[in-house]
C-alpha cells in the first residue's frame, strides 16, 4: 500500500484474500478503510459542483452562487483542465477520510450542500459524490459476472436518497473532455437510488440489471460492465432539496458474483507450501544462486558479504515497533541491530530470519500521508565501490524465498531496488529516480502460520506507475541494490514475519508437485454480521475450530460443507480458521485459514 498517494487525474476534480488457492465469487472492494485504496488497489476520491468545465456548470455560470464542500482537510489548488495554463479556476484537493466506531473503520462524507445556479435550461441544484477507482485512469475492470454490488451505507442528519453509480469507460471517454465539447447529456453514468435512513446503517444490495441512466436529458450509451471504471455515490440537491448539511458514510464495499474472482494486479499467487515447492536444484553451477539461509555464521552475512538488516519508520519520527527479542532499537540512530534466534527455520529447525512487530501512527511527510511500516532486507550493492549485483549477466531471471507470516495484514510486500533507487559513491544524491516511493515490488498472501514457498521472476514484478509523479523506468536487473520484505498498514496492527531460504535462480522447475484441483476440497472463511462463516465443498465428519493469534482455540463446531461460529464477543483483529473433516472420496483433509474480524 505505502504512501497516501495523490492520482494523476482524479483526486480533488471528480480484501481478504485469505490464501493463494482460495479464490472467492464475492470481492471485496473495501472493508477495512485503513488507508486511501480499495482492495483493487486504487483510490477514493471526492468531489464537488465547483470542478466542471462544461458552460453549464457552476464555475462558468454567469450566477455560479455558492459551491458545496466536502468538510475535510483539504487545500485550493488552480484547476488548470486539460493542460490549460490560463485556466486558474481554483478548485479544493480533498483528503479522503475514515470514521470509526467500535474499532470498525469506514468511509465518510461531511457535506455542506452550495446553492443553486442558472444554466441554459434553468436552475442547477447542488451535489457532492465520493467515489473509489477500480483500475487506473484509461483502464477498467471486467464486472460482466457480478451480478450485484453491496454496501453499508447511511446518513447522521437527514433521510437522504443517494445515486450509486457505476462509471464504464465509454462514458468516461465522452465526459472527459474540454467544455467547449461538451453537450452536457455525456454524464449520465448508470446507476439506482438508494433510500438511506438517518442514523441507522442500511445494507444495501443494489442489482446489476437495476441500474439505467438518470432521466431522459442524458445521453444513450449502453451500460458496459465489461469496462468499469469506477463506483461513485452522489447526493444530489433535487432529490433532498431539504437538505443542507449532512454526513455520508460507507462501508463493506463487495462485488456479488457466482464465477466472478478478482486478484489484485500486484498479488503474487503461485504460493505454495514448502513440500510442493522445494528449494530449487541447481543443474549447473550457474543455475541457483544462494544469497542467504541464516544457519551459516554469522547469520547476519549474506552471499555477497553484505549484512542482513531489520528497519522500521523510527527515522522519519514514526512508531512502528520490533520486539527486542528479535531486533535492538538504537535510541540515536533509530537504526535496529537483528538478533538470531534458534528453532526459527523452516519446521522450527535452524535459523530464519524472524521479528515480531507492532505498527504505530501514520507520519506526514510532505504532503504525503506514511502508514507505520516495519521490514527486513539485505543490501545486493556497495554503494563505497559502486558495485551492483548483475543478475541479468549471471542468468538469474527471479528470486525464491520460503516464507511465514502471522499478522493481521492480508500481504508482505517483496520490494527489489536497483541503480534508480539508492544513491552511491559516484551519486550521493541519487534516489527516487522513479518518483517518491515508487518501488518494483509485489504482495504476497499472509500464510497464517504456514511455511510457504514462491519464486518471481523479476519481470513480473510491478510499480506504482498510478502514483502522481511517477516515471516509466524499467528494473536494471543488471545493477539491483535491495531485497527488502515490508509490512505496513494503519497503527495497532502487528504480527510476525519469517523469512528463509533465500536463492536467486535462473527458473523454477525442479522439484515442483503438480496439484490437481479437487472441487470440493474449497475452503473458505469470511466474517459477517457477528459471525465467522465456513464452506468447505463436500467435507463431512468434521470439525472447524477458531484460534486466536497467540494459538489457543477460541471455539469448535462441527461441519458437514458449512459451519458457522459466533464471534460477536470476540474482540477485533486477526484469527485463524482451521478444518478437519473427511471429503467426498473418504480422505482425511486438514485445512486454515487467516479471518479477520472488523468491528
Amino acid at each position: 500500500m505505502g504512501l497516501f498517494k495523490v492520482t494523476k487525474a482524479i483526486a480533488g476534480v471528480a480484501s481478504v484474500l485469505a490464501a493463494a488457492s482460495s479464490l472467492f465469487a464475492d470481492a471485496t472492494v473495501d472493508a477495512a478503510f485503513d488507508d486511501n485504496q480499495n482492495d483493487y488497489g486504487f483510490y477514493w476520491y471526492y468531489y464537488d459542483d465547483n470542478a466542471g468545465v462544461g458552460e453549464n456548470d457552476r464555475p462558468q455560470a454567469a450566477t455560479p452562487g455558492t459551491a458545496s464542500v466536502i468538510n475535510v482537510e483539504s487545500k485550493d489548488s488552480v484547476r488548470t483542465a486539460f493542460g490549460d495554463a490560463n485556466d486558474k479556476h481554483v478548485i479544493k484537493s480533498y483528503t479522503f477520510t475514515t470514521d470509526e466506531a467500535a474499532g470498525n473503520k469506514f468511509a465518510t462524507t461531511p457535506f455542506t450542500f452550495g446553492s443553486k445556479w442558472k444554466t441554459s435550461w434553468g436552475n442547477a441544484t447542488p451535489f457532492i459524490g465520493i467515489g473509489t477507482m477500480l483500475n487506473k485512469d484509461g483502464k477498467w475492470v471486467d464486472l460482466s459476472k457480478v451480478t450485484s454490488v453491496k454496501f453499508k451505507i447511511r446518513s447522521r442528519v437527514s433521510d437522504l436518497t443517494v445515486r450509486f453509480k457505476i462509471q464504464t469507460f465509454e462514458i468516461d471517454s465522452i465526459s472527459n473532455v474540454p467544455g467547449d465539447q461538451l453537450d452536457g447529456d455525456e454524464f449520465g453514468y448508470y446507476g439506482a437510488p438508494v433510500a438511506v435512513t438517518k442514523g441507522e446503517w442500511y445494507d444495501a444490495n443494489v442489482e446489476i440489471s437495476s441500474l439505467d441512466l438518470p432521466g431522459t436529458w442524458a445521453a444513450e450509451i449502453a451500460f458496459n460492465p465489461k469496462r468499469a471504471t469506477k463506483l461513485a455515490w452522489e447526493v444530489n440537491g433535487e432529490a433532498n432539496d431539504n437538505t443542507t448539511v449532512d454526513t455520508l458514510d460507507i462501508d463493506d464495499v463487495v462485488f456479488v458474483g457466482e464465477g466472478y474472482e478478482f486478484i489484485p494486479r500486484d498479488v503474487w499467487t503461485d504460493v505454495r507450501p514448502v513440500a510442493e515447492m522445494p528449494i530449487p536444484k541447481s543443474k549447473i553451477e550457474t543455475d541457483v544462486y544462494l544469497f542467504g539461509n541464516f544457519d551459516k555464521q554469522p547469520s547476519n552475512e549474506t552471499a555477497l558479504k553484505t549484512y542482513w538488516y531489520a528497519y522500521n519508520d523510527a527515522t522519519i519520527g514514526g512508531t512502528s515497533t520490533v520486539d527486542e527479542e528479535f531486533a535492538e532499537l538504537d535510541p540515536e540512530t533509530k537504526l535496529l541491530t537483528l538478533k538470531w534466534v534458534d528453532g526459527s527455520g523452516v519446521n522450527d529447525e535452524g535459523r530464519g530470519l524472524k521479528v515480531q512487530y507492532g505498527l504505530g501512527k501514520s507520519v506526514m511527510q510532505g504532503d504525503n500521508k506514511v502508514q507505520g511500516f516495519i521490514g527486513v532486507g539485505a543490501n545486493l550493492y556497495d554503494s563505497a565501490k559502486v558495485k551492483y549485483f548483475n543478475a541479468d549477466s549471471a542468468v538469474y531471471k527471479g528470486v525464491y524465498f520460503q516464507y511465514n507470516t502471522l499478522m493481521d495484514q492480508r500481504y508482505l510486500t517483496l520490494e527489489i531496488s536497483d541503480v534508480n533507487d539508492v544513491g552511491d559513491k559516484d551519486n550521493p544524491d541519487r534516489k527516487d529516480t522513479r518518483g517518491s516511493g515508487v518501488v518494483y515490488y509485489r504482495n504476497f498472501p499472509s500464510t497464517g502460520g504456514d511455511w510457504k514457498a514462491a519464486f518471481i521472476p523479476f519481470d513480473s514484478l510491478v510499480y506504482h506507475d498510478d502514483w502522481a509523479g511517477s516515471k516509466e523506468i524499467a528494473l536494471d536487473k543488471k545493477k539491483l541494490a535491495k531485497i527488502q520484505w515490508k509490512v505496513q498498514g494503519p497503527e495497532g496492527n502487528g504480527g510476525i514475519v519469517v523469512i528463509d531460504n533465500v536463492y536467486f535462480a535462473k527458473e523454477y522447475t525442479t522439484g515442483v508437485i503438480t496439484r490437481k484441483a479437487v472441487k470440493n476440497a474449497a475452503f473458505r472463511a469470511t466474517y459477517l454480521n457477528g459471525n465467522v462463516n465456513v464452506s468447505s465443498g463436500n467435507f463431512s465428519k468434521g470439525t472447524v475450530s477458531l484460534f486466536n493469534s497467540n494459538g489457543t482455540r477460541i471455539a469448535s463446531a462441527p461441519i458437514s460443507g458449512k459451519a458457522t461460529i459466533s464471534a460477536k464477543n470476540l474482540p477485533a483483529g486477526m484469527y485463524i480458521v482451521k478444518v478437519s473433516a473427511v471429503d467426498a472420496h473418504g480422505k482425511t483433509v486438514s485445512m486454515q485459514s487467516p479471518v479477520t474480524l472488523v468491528k
